[in-house]
């Protein structure tokens, strides 16, 4: 039984890190447009199984009473079943509030764009000579706050989809590559050991605990290596060098898991870091992506319908699966044992 778990927590952090590496091999077939569409469901489907499986599988189930013997009535499905509805009902109404602030912030810049377009009809109706001043004024700003966009979009889509939710919480991009390649390594060191802790200790605690934290991992790790692959190859790094400090670092998750492993076998330890695990995930969901999601720069009110949904269909997704996996637990238990 513990061969069993090591050996399917080893191929749990082996998936995770190969899929990222297809991911980032696939940046330079993407165009700009269709890069910013994917990172946003990409974060987005993060938000949905990071904070779905804390809420729906991780705190419900450190809520369940131990038992010793191991022994299951219906009662525990219905205490299972109750926790993870409560769970929902959070995830609604943090889902709801997001919405609900995307939709108040594309109103407003609908409004606030409505209203410069008046202001330049009113200053064409003005003398000539004080219409081409205005105009070339305007021009020149509006040529200058349009450079300026664009380097911000850049540094969004590079930067922050990047370390914006690494666990050091690190901002600033060093200038130089023996530097960069040291802040990657360590930063995300440190960023796939807690990962690979939470999966160490899910799978201590069943098989479908396990699943249920890698694929909330594999989630979030998607768009955090296609940021840091970007920033590694925008500071002059050749791709194998990228593809060297991204997998340096990514051995980190599989100590983080021995770790996780031989912690949550310590009787109720699990439970308790279940809760630990929960509010890392909680924390990267809400205060890391949440906010690249809200803020998000997109020019039109079609457009920010559209990536709007492409958001929420992200967030459906995540959570959908966590709870599917919520629901038909017992049922993945007896097709996954062998």
């Amino acid at each position: 039984m513990i061969s069993r778990i090591w050996g399917l927590a080893t191929c749990a952090i082996v998936v995770i890190s190969l899929a990222g590496l297809l991911v980032v091999s696939m940046i330079p077939f993407l165009r700009k447009m269709l890069m910013t569409s994917v990172l946003q469901f990409l974060v987005a489907l993060a938000v949905g199984a990071l904070s779905g499986d804390a809420l729906l599988h991780l705190i419900p189930h450190s809520l369940q009473p131990h038992k010793s013997d191991n022994k299951h009535d219906d009662s525990d499905d219905a205490t299972h079943f109750e926790g993870v509805y409560k769970g929902l009902c959070g995830l609604a109404a943090i889902y709801f509030f997001v919405i609900f602030g995307r939709l108040q912030s594309i109103i407003a810049n609908r409004k606030r764009t409505k209203t410069n377009r008046s202001v330049k009809i009113l200053n064409v109706d003005q003398d000539d000579s004080h219409q081409n001043k205005s105009f070339m004024s305007s021009s020149t700003e509006k040529g200058e706050e349009f450079e300026k966009d664009m380097i911000k979009i850049e540094l969004n889509e590079i930067e922050e989809h990047s370390h914006g939710h690494s666990h050091g919480h690190s901002h600033s991009v060093p200038s130089s590559i023996p530097a960069l390649a040291w802040r990657v390594i360590i930063g995300d060191g440190v960023h796939n050991l807690c990962d690979g802790l939470a999966i160490g200790v899910a799978f201590a605690n069943s098989v479908t605990g396990g699943i249920s934290t890698s694929i909330a991992v594999l989630c979030h790790e998607l768009p955090h290596e296609m940021g840091d692959f970007a920033v590694l190859l925008t500071k002059g790094m050749s791709v194998k060098q990228a593809i060297l400090c991204n997998c340096i670092s990514s051995m980190l998750s599989l100590i983080g898991m021995f770790i996780g492993v031989i912690l949550g076998n310590f009787g109720e330890a699990n439970l308790w870091l279940f809760f630990a695990v929960a509010g890392m995930f909680l924390y990267i969901s809400l205060v890391d992506l949440i906010p690249e999601l809200s803020h998000v720069q997109v020019t039109g009110t079609l457009k920010s319908f559209k990536t709007l949904l492409v958001q929420i269909s992200g967030m459906i997704t995540g959570s959908g699966v966590m709870f599917l996996i919520a629901m038909f637990e017992d049922d993945l238990k007896t097709a996954l044992e062998f």
